[in-house]
């Protein structure tokens, strides 16, 4: 069974492009255009199978958001090989 998940990004004002990339992309490999909601604020909802741990980040404008308070919904962060975070979601029904 899959569940759906809707990820949020703040971003500034201006920005024009935000992804949703990580081990369920492949990271790089497929990101995952977000839709812009209003300006600042981009979403996307992804459908996930159930008793698994994935681990994602954001893109914005190409570039790696760092910053890790944005509202997303994860369970955590974890160290990433690096030297910074990577969101993880825990998805057990």
């Amino acid at each position: 069974m899959a569940i759906k998940i809707t990820f949020q990004v703040k971003t500034e004002k201006d920005a024009n492009i935000a992804e949703l990339l990580g081990d369920f992309t492949n990271w790089e490999d497929k990101p995952i255009k977000m839709k812009k909601i209003i300006p600042g604020l981009f979403e996307i909802s992804v459908k996930f199978r159930e008793n698994k741990v994935y681990h994602y980040k954001y893109k914005v404008d190409k570039k790696w958001k760092e910053e890790m308070d944005d509202g997303s919904p994860a369970d955590g962060t974890v160290p990433n090989p690096f030297g910074t975070r990577d969101y993880f979601i825990d998805i057990h029904q």
